[in-house]
């Protein structure tokens, strides 16, 4: 039931754990100003999904 309850209001049927980064990197963006930043690609634990973060 409690699982139910979680789908209907996240949407999900799991709530992500997400792992270790699988990619780390930077990037630089060529828009009217200069953006710089990095990232991580982790994978959940459970399904599989990626995700990037932004930081």
């Amino acid at each position: 039931m409690i699982r139910l309850i979680r789908f209907l209001i996240t949407g999900d049927w799991h709530l992500h754990q997400w792992g270790e980064p699988v990619v780390t990197g930077t990037y630089a963006g060529m828009t009217g100003r200069t953006i710089s930043g990095a990232y991580h690609v982790v994978r959940c634990k459970h399904c599989g999904k990626y995700k990037k973060f932004n930081f």
